[in-house]
């Protein structure tokens, strides 16, 4: 607050006395002025995502039959979790996933979490608009509690788990870690989608693979069929390979 004013003296009606005023204390005002580089840079959802900007794409309808033979051939039909590992690299794994996600969240289930468990790039908040600086490697290390992780999206029922700034240490990837994680995301999301490891990458993939109810292999362009072996190698992970997933890059 601003210091008071000097008083004011005034003379009372020719007595010669005089009455001292006392003006009241104001409060000082504030503005702000946005310095330019410190104004984050506009966020939007990506355009790979167009379930979310076209739902009545032939695309998006081909992500909403994919969702429904997926969902249709799971055991149970309560607490899915569906994880989606790539066969290696780049073969658009994120993609399928962000698409199917927004489907459920539009079309299918009311509560949907994705889990971005990927090690290898965590970029899942920024292709959904948000920014995120911690995420899943944080909350298994102690460092930020579960709910403070939790992104929101702009699809009120689809939240996002997001990769964090940091890889997790080995002794906190474990199992029993991610088994917690997934306990405490079932009591509160209908659908789970895990943005999983690479198949290449067996230990991570072995800490996942129990606590999906199905796992999805995403092949690249031109793979016609699965590595010899892998619903087996699958399951000695205690997971169960339910699909193939083909993608499809137009040139």
């Amino acid at each position: 607050a601003q210091p008071p004013h000097p008083p004011i003296e005034k003379a009372l009606g020719g007595t010669g006395l005089k009455v001292v005023t006392l003006t009241e204390t104001m409060p000082m005002a504030v503005e702000f002025e946005l310095w330019p580089d410190s104004a984050p840079a506009p966020t939007g959802i990506a355009a790979e995502v167009i379930a979310y900007h076209a739902p009545e794409h032939a695309i998006s309808k081909q992500y909403a039959a994919l969702l429904d033979k997926m969902l249709g051939g799971l055991k149970t039909t309560e607490a899915n979790t569906l994880l989606l590992a790539g066969l290696k690299q780049h073969v658009g794994t994120s993609t399928v996933l962000l698409n199917l996600a927004v489907v459920a969240a539009l079309k299918q289930k009311p509560r949907v979490i994705i889990v971005e468990a990927n090690g290898s790039h965590a970029d899942l908040a920024q292709r959904l608009g948000r920014i995120a600086y911690a995420g899943l490697p944080e909350v298994l290390a102690g460092s930020l509690a579960l709910e403070q992780a939790i992104v929101k999206t702009a699809l009120p029922s689809l939240h996002l788990l997001p990769g964090g700034a940091r890889m997790p240490q080995q002794k906190t990837l474990t199992a029993e870690a991610i088994g917690w994680l997934i306990a405490w995301l079932r009591e509160r999301y209908d659908l789970i989608f895990i943005d999983g490891p690479t198949l290449d990458a067996c230990a991570a993939l072995t800490v996942h693979a129990p606590h999906a109810n199905g796992i999805y292999l995403v092949l690249p362009q031109g793979e016609t069929a699965a590595p010899k072996g892998v619903a087996q190698s699958i399951g000695r992970m205690g997971g169960r390979l339910c699909g193939l997933i083909h993608t499809h890059f137009e040139t």
